[in-house]
């Protein structure tokens, strides 16, 4: 395919539930999600002022209106006393300060002034009322340093660093070279060379895409040494081209790479010590037979599903191990021994009375997402699979938390429970089902251990309320704050 000229679009790409783009790799028919080249450094970038500017935003708004104060005085309490309902009346005061401050406006206009300089250099007519001199000075600039826009707003993949974006433009210089820029509308660049750096270098290291058909278009040599940065900061009629080294930005793209590797890795990296020193039983309480808990639990697994439903069947009591044992023994043996009569099961309906449908969202959640999307990424394949396999558990169940379309408080909170624990294990395996079982049982109660549930089902039947919880009681756990109590073949989740 030949070059694209500044007026062609070949239309965004394809996105997972997160936002991210879906790229056929080489070789491959099946998209994989890609790092965002604008992330590309987040995991290295110091957000210290970005924070401290969001903090600003809130004090002045603070200051500035009254009732924002009485509001938060209205409640009562402190921090440390108010209950999920009154931290979500905070949240909302939070974004009202903010608004009052006007935090987001700048942005809005900024973003206005990109579309502008865009259709500019599509060779549209363009009418910019207030902001004629912005688009003035930018055309200006590239004029007087003899550059040439030959694309605008492309798609751009890296297969190498696994990142892709759209690119503002792409440059030819007096000497014929071709060069990254990208545009920025912001007060100032002062803080932001890290992740443009490595931004653009993923952008000259690449090749442009097509989206609809997941073909690699022809492509100019790229200088992957120097790019541009055009900061044009909205409605003051100003613009000057900034030079960005491009090596450090690769090597920051990399290194951002090699950190989410690590962090998954982490996890492995600490272990428990055997040790053969006594402890005091009422330290070890809940733990204190785990180890004979966790040989009865894989004997358990070994069994067959008939056995494995006799064994519920005698409703042994999970905490006499000497029972579970002897359970066990005999259905091993095959030895027919009389069992208590068991309780008839639930019925489908009243599991579904039980759990309900139809769960408050919430409220809209449109920020967080992006927190969890690259965690999700370095969470392995099989594990990956397993969280799509639970999330269409919950669409066949009638309670789905799916956040494609509807990015929703409920399923952000679900979203982020599940990834926590997920990150927890390198592999699929039945303690990964029973964690997530636990947990969701100490919420919503011991129809989360139904056979008939499954684990999406759980999962997905918990409102807002319940959501945050759940998630809450996922970092509990994977933080150690919640143990592991193996009774029988379900495990269940206790505070320590």
């Amino acid at each position: 395919m030949t070059l694209l000229d500044p007026g062609t679009d070949t239309g965004d790409f394809p996105r997972d539930n997160w936002g991210r783009p879906l790229v056929i790799p080489p070789g491959a028919t099946n998209p994989v999600p890609y790092i965002r080249a604008s992330s590309a450094a987040k995991t290295v970038e110091d957000t210290y002022n970005l924070e401290m500017w969001a903090r600003r935003n809130v004090v002045f708004g603070m200051a500035r209106d009254a009732s924002l104060a009485a509001r938060v005085l209205a409640l009562g309490g402190d921090p440390s006393t108010w209950d999920l309902a009154t931290r979500k009346q905070v949240n909302r005061i939070h974004e009202d300060a903010a608004a009052v401050a006007l935090a987001h406006k700048r942005a809005d206009i900024g973003t206005a002034v990109h579309r502008l300089t865009e259709r500019v250099d599509r060779g549209e007519d363009v009418v910019a009322g207030p902001y004629e001199p912005d688009l003035e000075a930018y055309v200006n600039v590239l004029i007087d340093v003899g550059l040439t826009i030959t694309h605008v707003e492309c798609r751009m993949v890296c297969d190498s660093l696994q990142m892709a974006g759209t690119a503002d433009r792409i440059v030819r210089d007096r000497d014929g070279r071709h060069r990254i820029l990208d545009l920025k509308t912001g007060e100032s660049v002062e803080y932001g060379a890290l992740g443009w750096a490595a931004q653009l270098a993923a952008y000259a290291h690449g090749s442009l895409y097509d989206p609809a058909t997941g073909e690699r278009l022809d492509t100019p040599a790229l200088d992957r040494s120097v790019g541009y940065i055009c900061h044009l900061p909205a409605g003051e009629g100003f613009c000057r081209l900034y030079e960005i080294d491009l090596v450090a930005g690769h090597r920051a793209a990399v290194l951002a790479n090699e950190i989410r590797s690590v962090r998954r890795e982490s996890k492995r990296w600490i272990s428990p010590l055997t040790t053969s020193a006594p402890v005091a039983e009422a330290i070890v309480r809940h733990p204190a037979a785990r180890d004979r808990r966790e040989e009865l639990r894989a004997r358990y697994r070994t069994l067959t599903a008939e056995a494995q439903a006799a064994f519920r069947a005698r409703a042994v009591d999970a905490d006499d191990l000497d029972a579970v044992e002897v359970a066990l023994d005999e259905l091993e043996s095959g030895v027919a021994v009389a069992t208590p009569v068991a309780a008839a099961a639930p019925t489908a309906g009243e599991i579904n009375e039980a759990l309900g449908r139809g769960h408050d969202e919430g409220g809209p959640h449109p920020d967080g997402w992006d927190d969890i999307e690259g965690t999700y990424l370095l969470l392995p394949d099989t594990v990956r699979a397993w969280f799509a396999a639970t999330v269409t558990e919950a669409n066949r169940a009638g309670v789905p938390f799916h956040g494609h379309y509807d990015r929703t408080a409920r399923r952000y909170h679900l979203y982020r429970g599940l990834i926590a624990v997920a990150q927890q294990f390198d592999d699929v395996c039945d303690d990964l089902t029973d964690v997530v079982r636990g947990i969701a049982a100490y919420i919503i109660g011991d129809v989360a251990l139904f056979p008939s549930v499954t684990v999406g089902h759980a999962v997905g039947a918990m409102d807002a309320d319940e959501a945050e919880r759940f998630a809450e009681c996922c970092a509990l756990y994977v933080s150690g704050h919640m143990a592991a109590d193996v009774s029988g073949p379900h495990l269940r989740l206790v505070p320590t």
